[in-house]
């Protein structure tokens, strides 16, 4: 039997937002989210957490999860200090074949996600392997070149497969090879792709999706109309009024009237009861906090945006 291991780094000199791994999210400290996560998959024997904070540690043992802590040195919690420094670093503590390192800003991870990556780690007999999110645009550098597709050739985007890019959510590495390479991603690299469609995805159905100009409150009886199915919307508006991740301000006069609005939106229907299934986009909204980063001051909340998305 596969031995897996679970690393969790947390250290508390966060730049961008102070003291952001023991953030109160959605009623808990945002670390708890991922420990949970790890602590209820089928696959992790033992969970770590790597820092240098006190006060960090007292958040860690109140959860009462069996989580050993691993003191980490001043100097591998500096801003310079890598992550393959501090999963070396643990190693020196673990007994483990492999090591899945979670970062603790991916709060809507789940254990089926770690359980379900262990297996096919397991199965295509990987050595390391990547949390990831498929995207299916045309990407350039910035001298021109495209890096994903050929202009001459290009194709229908129903037909495009598309690139991955990592999602940072987590990774798995066979200790040994990490040892020797001290690099996280080594050998034969597999990819477990997280994204909304895989995860409203059911063995017999594939989500449909929806375009419409429709107003947000008729989506309900539109949907049920359309396809009998329950609906729950998701995501809520952002904070900006032309940043609602899903939907987009319709700036073409002929489609806006003065008292209907000017608002595209991009909806999913599950396939079966939304109830059933919890639509989780872990990979998108961690993506969209990157970009709105960028745009607001430091010293907004950005956990504030994901405190709806349990």
């Amino acid at each position: 039997m596969t031995n897996f291991s679970a690393l969790i780094p947390l250290r508390m000199g966060s730049k961008g937002i102070k003291k952001k791994n023991i953030k109160t999210l959605a009623g808990k400290p945002l670390c708890e989210w991922v420990i949970k996560a790890a602590f209820q998959s089928d696959k992790i024997g033992k969970i770590y957490v790597s820092t240098e904070s006190e006060e960090i540690k007292k958040v860690i043992n109140s959860l009462d999860m069996g989580v050993e802590i691993i003191h980490r040195p001043d100097e591998l919690a500096s801003d310079m200090a890598s992550t393959e420094s501090v999963m070396l670093h643990a190693l020196s503590y673990i007994q483990t074949d492999y090591l899945i390192t979670i970062q603790a800003t991916s709060p809507l991870l789940l254990a089926k996600d770690l359980d379900e990556a262990c297996v096919k780690f397991e199965e295509h007999e990987y050595d390391s392997l990547l949390s990831a999110t498929r995207t299916k645009h045309f990407i350039w550098t910035e001298d021109a070149k495209p890096l994903n597709y050929n202009p001459k050739t290009r194709p229908r985007r129903q037909d495009f497969l598309g690139s991955f890019v990592e999602n940072g959510a987590f990774y798995i590495s066979n200790c040994e090879q990490l040892t020797k390479t001290e690099v996280r991603l080594h050998g034969k690299v597999g990819i477990y792709e997280m994204a909304v469609d895989v995860l409203c995805r059911t063995k017999n159905n594939k989500p449909k999706y929806i375009a419409s100009s429709a107003t947000i409150k008729e989506s309900k009886s539109q949907v049920g109309t359309l396809f009998r199915k329950d609906i729950r919307v998701f995501p809520q508006p952002g904070i900006f009024s032309d940043d609602n991740f899903f939907a987009k301000i319709n700036e073409d006069p002929s489609c806006v009237s003065k008292t209907s609005g000017g608002r595209l939106y991009l909806g999913l229907c599950s396939g079966k009861s939304t109830y059933d299934l919890p639509i989780k986009a872990q990979s998108i909204i961690m993506s969209e906090i990157n970009k709105i980063k960028q745009r607001i001051e430091k010293e907004l909340n950005i956990l504030v945006i994901l405190s709806d998305y349990k």
